[in-house]
This record gives C-alpha cells, structure tokens and sequence, in this order.
C-alpha cells in the first residue's frame, strides 16, 4: 500500500493530488487516442492503382520529363486504411488528382509514371514486377 504524505490530510494538498493523477489519465487517453487515425504506415507498400491494376511507387527512380508521355488519368481516391481497397484509380500515398503518365518507351503493363507535388516524376512499377524483383533479391 503506497503511504501518502501526511500533507494530503488537508483539502487543498488532496484536490493536487486528484488533479495530478486525473491529469496524467487524461494525457494517457489522448496520446492512445491520436494513433488510431495513421493510415499509410500499415500498408506494406506505398502504391498507386490505375485501371484495376496496382504499381509500387518507387521513391528512387525519377523518370525525367523529356520522357513523359500521354496523360493517362488520376487519383480519384486517396486511401487511408488497407480496407479501403478499391479497383478505381486510387492511392495510399498521393492525393486526389494527382496525375498518372505513360512512360515513353515503356509498355503501361510493366510501369507507370505519377506526377509529384512539387512538378517531378516519379516511376511506379506494376505489382507483379516488382514482387519477382523482390524474390530476385
């Protein structure tokens, strides 16, 4: 049993007490509270989705803007839990409307080029390539 002090026999030294403790409490439950709402950070992998199909963002690999060809469409959804899943043209990394290119020289099939924020180009490879790379290493 925990003795108090005996400064907790008078009624302000108690009310200090109570409020420290429910004040602890209280930032307990808030801190356990805001980690509920992170999203990207469960999914295995950064990924946008373009006709049904899934492409791995990969962070490394610019794609220069010479090489950027047609328009192919955009981020209509933006998801922010893996049970979002959904076959429209959605993201767990980049916003709605943000645009989708073909890569000149580069079947659609195998990857795909996503146009950042800030005007570069980023190339993102179709699932299925990059799980056998994966194997591959």
């Amino acid at each position: 049993m925990v003795e108090l002090p005996l400064t907790l026999r008078g009624g302000i030294a108690i009310k200090k007490f109570i409020l420290s403790i429910l004040s602890i409490l209280w930032i307990i439950i808030l801190v356990g509270c805001s980690q509920q709402g992170e999203s990207s950070n469960s999914w295995a992998y950064d990924f946008v989705k373009w006709k049904g199909e899934s492409y791995v963002v990969t962070e490394s690999e610019q794609v220069e803007k010479q090489d950027i060809g047609k328009p192919l469409g955009e981020v209509e959804i933006y998801l922010e839990q893996e049970q979002n899943e959904t076959t429209k043209n959605s993201s767990n990394l980049f916003k709605e409307g943000t645009e989708y290119f073909m890569i000149k020289g580069i079947n659609t099939s195998e990857a795909i080029a996503v146009r950042r924020e800030n005007g570069d180009y980023i190339k993102a490879i179709h699932s299925s390539i990059w799980k056998e790379n994966q194997q591959e290493k």
